[in-house]
């Protein structure tokens, strides 16, 4: 067994070190953030809304702003940045309510609880991303972010996973 234990601690240094050599080249390059755009955006005479026009998968860090003061509202992450946005938006649409799949399973988002609760015009409600394409460093983006900005729907103990 000690076999074992020292070969897991010999593959956990090697993915360590790949790790913190993959953070070091990221520090070349600075976060760019997107224009600010409408969270509910429909084309003339659509039933659905338009695309985030955020690549699939984009690792990275966003915002939830509130339009009629420019404040950001909420600071949050993922590693699919689009599907976030798009569950916020699916419980906002629900009045707020958690959206129950037919097998019973939930989609939660406290953040489009919050949004619903503050602001129902979902005019009012725009978001904005940057890539930063390593999930460690988008955890401690968004940390430092909310712990600076400090907005109303983050919490600094409850980042997301």
């Amino acid at each position: 067994m000690n076999i074992l234990y020292q070969e897991a601690v010999n593959n956990r240094i090697q993915y360590h070190s790949k790790q913190i050599n993959k953070i070091k080249k990221l520090n070349d390059s600075k976060p760019v953030w997107s224009e600010p755009k409408k969270l509910f955006k429909r084309k003339h005479g659509k039933s659905r809304f338009e695309p985030f026009g955020i690549p699939t998968g984009t690792m990275g860090v966003y915002r939830i702003i509130y339009e009629p003061s420019g404040e950001t509202m909420y600071i949050g992450r993922g590693v699919d940045i689009s599907g976030r946005l798009s569950r916020h938006r699916m419980v906002f649409l629900n009045k707020g309510k958690d959206k129950k799949n037919p097998g019973g399973t939930t989609n939660p988002s406290a953040v489009g609880q919050n949004m619903y609760k503050f602001d129902t015009y979902r005019r009012h409600w725009m978001f904005s991303w940057c890539s930063i394409g390593n999930k460690s460093l988008s955890k401690e983006y968004e940390d430092l972010s909310i712990k600076f900005e400090k907005p109303l729907f983050s919490s600094e103990y409850h980042g997301g996973n």
